[in-house]
């Protein structure tokens, strides 16, 4: 009798972490963080591929990666938020596993939402994004992967997110105006800066 009550107990426990799991990676049951994650977040992937390349939509004005969409086809790891303040961001992940990526929607991507977003590699190791976000509007970072493997969760793969703080130019360069000084006139220099998705 004992024997039996031990294996339903163990099963009905079994049956509810798996249906939690499983569910994870939907919207509704993104895990929500706050900004900034400065101690590593250990990645948690849900059981089904929930997230699929059809929803891998840039945002008008966004531009992603090459083949990005195929980097939706794992069970990916879901987590959400919705900043206090505007600025840029940076998502930094250590991968285990290779041929990983990392999203960041606004909105839901199930329903609606589009990629401001993506970075997609074939290699394991550290992968960067970093993005603009909006104080007020909720935002969802995924990540996943073009299988195999089947999740980016691969033992030990964490991710931090930085506060929003002021956007950051990687390179400018100043290039001689084409305007001829007149006498006794400042020949002016021009200043290029690609602000691209900023």
């Amino acid at each position: 009798m004992m024997k039996n009550f031990t294996f339903l107990l163990l099963f009905i426990i079994f049956s509810l972490g798996v249906a939690n799991h499983a569910s994870a990676t939907t919207c509704p049951n993104a895990t929500s963080i706050t900004l900034p994650v400065t101690s590593p977040i250990t990645l948690t992937c849900g059981g089904t591929d929930d997230i699929t390349s059809a929803m891998g939509v840039a945002c008008a004005g966004y531009t992603l990666p090459l083949f990005a969409a195929n980097y939706l086809g794992g069970n990916e790891a879901m987590y959400t938020f919705t900043p206090s303040s505007s600025g840029q961001i940076t998502i930094s992940a250590t991968f285990n596993p290779t041929w990983t990526s990392i999203w960041l929607f606004q909105g839901c991507p199930a329903s609606g939402g589009c990629a401001i977003a993506a970075v997609v590699n074939g290699s394991s190791g550290v992968k960067t994004l970093t993005a603009c976000v909006t104080a007020g509007v909720q935002y969802y970072i995924v990540f996943d992967t073009w299988p195999t493997p089947n999740d980016p969760c691969g033992s030990g793969s964490t991710f931090t997110v930085t506060a929003p703080g002021p956007a950051t130019v990687a390179a400018a360069t100043v290039q001689p105006s084409t305007a001829t000084a007149a006498a006794g006139t400042t020949n002016n220099q021009v200043l290029r800066v690609d602000l691209t998705n900023y």
